[in-house]
């Protein structure tokens, strides 16, 4: 039986709970698993992966499939916003607190109440907002600026960074008893390159809806192959904006090889890895219908080396 997604529009079969996601893998099943079960929870959720994986996707499921779910979901991204105002935007202000504060306003933690709030790059706050952070877990109270007087609320918090927190704690950046007030539940999201075989599922969804705006699109086996060759350390993120541009540029609407890598070297991330650079031989194997020659040449291998990858991956697992 399928299960709607009223954020997505469909999903895997076996995805047992109603989140932003198009999932094939084992990894992406289970960690959906995990947030059906802890959604009913009030503890606070770190939520862990790399940029672009979707850790705002999971905050949301958590909230969807919990009792707070008809209650408030409030996002505030902590790092895209100047340090002197994140605490202004948490908690709020009177008139006149600080230069351009014309009014008094409501922070996160006040628009939230009753439902959930979550704090993407919870590692960019500054060293006093982490302390303020920190006084409001533990009374559930927040004080805005250039108030006498503090206001209770009762909030999920949901956290998400792609920092490792552990090692900032070592480095004395990120408080201590912050850390493990933020801890007690812990999601990580793994990256796209880890499970392959969402990129397939992944690309069908994302070019059904993108074809809504360029028209009906194909895609042919060599440029899957070209897809799975791919280590994506943009994530899905990434996967979006080449089938995108390759979409633009696909002659009759058919996204060719050509297309997918002239795609990856215009908008893909400027951090990514050598073509060459293969997360599972098998696996293109598998997307060029077992044709070994193809598969070779689609990552830009000689045939020899390739197999030679191929049998060394085999003997590893």
């Amino acid at each position: 039986m399928n299960h709607a997604l009223p954020l997505v529009g469909r999903t895997s079969r076996d995805t047992p709970v109603d989140a932003p996601y198009i999932v094939e893998s084992a990894q992406m099943i289970e960690l959906l698993r995990r947030v059906e079960r802890l959604a009913t929870l009030s503890w606070p959720v770190l939520i862990t992966g790399e940029s672009g994986t979707g850790k705002e996707g999971i905050a949301r499921a958590l909230h969807l499939r919990g009792p707070r779910a008809p209650r408030p979901f409030v996002a505030l991204d902590a790092g895209a916003l100047p340090t002197h105002l994140v605490e202004a935007e948490l908690f709020g202000h009177e008139r006149g607190a600080f230069t351009g504060a014309i009014a008094t306003r409501r922070g996160m933690f006040e628009v939230a109440d009753t439902g959930t709030l979550f704090l993407d790059e919870v590692g960019e706050l500054a060293a006093a907002t982490q302390a303020c952070l920190l006084r409001a877990l533990e009374t559930w109270e927040v004080r805005r600026v250039g108030a006498s007087a503090s206001r209770r609320v009762d909030v999920r918090l949901v956290c998400a960074t792609n920092r490792d927190l552990r090692a900032m704690v070592e480095a004395g950046t990120f408080r201590a008893d912050l850390y493990h007030r933020l801890v007690p539940i812990v999601l990580v999201v793994p990256p796209l390159r880890e499970r392959p075989e969402d990129v397939r599922a992944l690309t069908d969804h994302l070019l059904a809806r993108i074809g809504e705006d360029v028209g009906r699109l194909t895609i042919t086996g060599g440029a899957r192959i070209r897809l799975a060759a791919h280590s994506w350390p943009g994530n899905v993120r990434e996967l979006r904006n080449v089938l995108s541009s390759a979409a633009v540029a696909a002659d009759s609407g058919v996204i060719e090889a050509a297309d997918i890598a002239i795609a990856i070297d215009r908008v893909g991330s400027v951090q990514r890895r050598p073509a060459i650079e293969v997360t599972s031989f098998a696996q293109v194997v598998e997307v060029a219908a077992g044709n070994i020659a193809a598969a070779a040449k689609a990552v830009g291998m000689p045939r020899s080396t390739f197999r030679d990858r191929l049998l060394a991956e085999a003997r590893r697992r």
